[in-house]
């Protein structure tokens, strides 16, 4: 394995109040092994405005860039700064390869890593944790699980995701998508999934089947006309509204316990809980669960 790193160059602003706005020129390294998995650990990360992007765009080997942003007292050592970055590249074992960043210089109150960057191959099984960050994710095909204690998480054009971050906006397009959620809102685009939220709404598309949970959160989705199997929706506190295709072969299983339920389709008007009724020639069953929330289903 080769690793490269550049040495950071800071530049301090001088501003009032006897402090100075720390602006860094990125730390920039890279490994040549030829891995087919990585350990990318930024637990270190405490700020909430850390963004983590990574790009499946390289046939082998991996590159990262790291930069400091924060508020330090007049005169501070912007060397003793740049040794307090810490971006390493290891081997974990022949085919695993570890990232790692953290930051152990002065100011350690107000300066933050605020931009980690890594580019990756595209099938890589890419493993990462945060302690507080957004990730912005695309191009990377190989599994996939992220996890965040504070922070938003989109993942683009993703194979099998697993994702958490409870207290974050989460948006996933996937093959498929494990996904642990908070408050924050939940939209998706993927095939097979299972999804929990707590107060979060849930939004987008299936293509699968799977399971939908929230205590809380409203569901809207689109339920595409080949569903390839069996899709449960569960929510307390929640409505849940789904669009199906006119041309959608399946069987309806609705019930809500304390609310209402409205069926608007090509051939079916219903009003009433609880409700079954195949559409076509049957096939997946869609069952929606409500405690506390209406069901509708329509047609585009």
């Amino acid at each position: 394995m080769r690793i490269r790193v550049v040495a950071l160059a800071l530049a301090l602003a001088a501003c009032t109040f006897n402090v100075q706005h720390v602006a860094s020129a990125p730390v920039t390294g890279a490994t040549d092994q030829a891995f087919t998995a990585l350990q990318a650990d930024l637990r270190s990360l405490g700020a909430d405005e850390t963004l983590v992007t990574v790009r499946g765009d390289r046939a082998t080997g991996a590159t990262s860039s790291v930069t400091l942003t924060g508020v330090v007292a007049s005169g501070a050592s912007a060397s003793a700064l740049a040794a307090g970055l810490h971006a390493t590249w290891t081997a974990v074992d022949a085919s695993t390869a570890g990232f790692a960043v953290r930051y152990d210089g002065p100011s350690r109150d107000t300066v933050e890593v605020s931009l980690v960057e890594l580019h990756v191959p595209a099938g890589v099984a890419l493993g990462s944790d945060a302690g507080a960050a957004d990730y912005d994710v695309s191009g990377v095909t190989g599994p996939m699980r992220i996890a965040t204690e504070s922070g938003a998480v989109t993942v683009v054009g993703g194979g099998a995701v697993d994702v958490t971050s409870p207290a974050g906006a989460i948006d996933v397009t996937a093959t498929s998508a494990t996904i642990h959620g908070g408050a924050g809102s939940l939209r998706v685009d993927v095939g097979t999934i299972g999804a929990q939220t707590i107060g979060g709404s849930v939004r987008g598309t299936v293509r699968g089947g799977g399971t939908i949970g929230t205590d809380g959160g409203e569901v809207q989705l689109t339920i595409a006309a080949t569903l390839a199997s069996d899709l449960t929706i569960d929510t307390h506190g929640g409505a849940v509204r789904l669009t199906l295709d006119p041309s959608a072969q399946l069987v309806l299983d609705l019930d809500a316990s304390v609310g209402s339920v409205h069926v608007a389709t090509p051939g079916i008007t219903h009003d009433g809980s609880p409700f079954v009724a195949t559409l076509g020639a049957g096939g997946p069953r869609v069952t929606v669960r409500t405690r506390g929330g209406a069901i509708s289903v329509v047609s585009p």
